[in-house]
């Protein structure tokens, strides 16, 4: 098996172990996850900060890869931006959540790094997406906060309730086009 096989195949395990939760990644579950020995790891991931950070890049780039996706398949570009975001926050993602939760708990700013600079680029993206400011930082903020109460379960929205807040965003959205 190829090396960067390999270190797939060990990203791949990670991911699994964090769909139990962030508490449950250890260099040894992944280890015992990927089957294969501790040393094996360590080849590719020399401590668990760097496994947790290839992790969050691969997530992180696979989200940008979707929201890509999605605005390409997207006939109407006045929004784009600001829609795919809005309809792919709203999507769990049981990868992302954990890595988000390790990065506040205590792995810090090698974790928060990356994820304050894909912020900054989405935030960015949205301000040229060619929705007024307060609605598309509207949409993009909203959309955030569902998703981190859905990771904290914090009260988390009905399935009724979400719809319709899905679909007062896009109308807002919609509502939001210059004349």
């Amino acid at each position: 098996m190829a090396r960067s096989s390999n270190r797939e195949a060990l990203l791949d395990a990670a991911a699994r172990v964090l769909t139990r939760g962030a508490q449950h990644l250890t260099l040894d579950t992944v280890a015992r996850e990927a089957g294969v020995s501790k040393g094996g790891l360590l080849y590719h991931f020399p401590s668990k900060d760097a496994l947790a950070l290839a992790l969050l890049h691969r997530e992180l780039d696979a989200f940008d890869a979707a929201l890509d996706a999605h605005i390409a398949a997207d006939p109407d570009t006045h929004g784009a931006f600001t829609r795919a975001y809005l309809n792919l926050s709203l999507t769990p993602n049981p990868h992302l959540g954990p890595l988000f939760t390790l990065a506040a708990q205590n792995l810090g700013d090698d974790l928060l790094t990356p994820i304050r600079a894909r912020y900054a680029t989405y935030r960015a993206r949205t301000e040229a997406d060619g929705v007024p400011g307060a609605v598309a930082h509207l949409i993009v903020h909203a959309a955030d906060g569902l998703w981190f109460t859905d990771l904290l379960g914090l009260a988390p929205l009905t399935a009724t309730q979400r719809a319709d807040l899905h679909a007062f965003a896009l109308d807002l959205l919609h509502r939001g086009r210059p004349t």
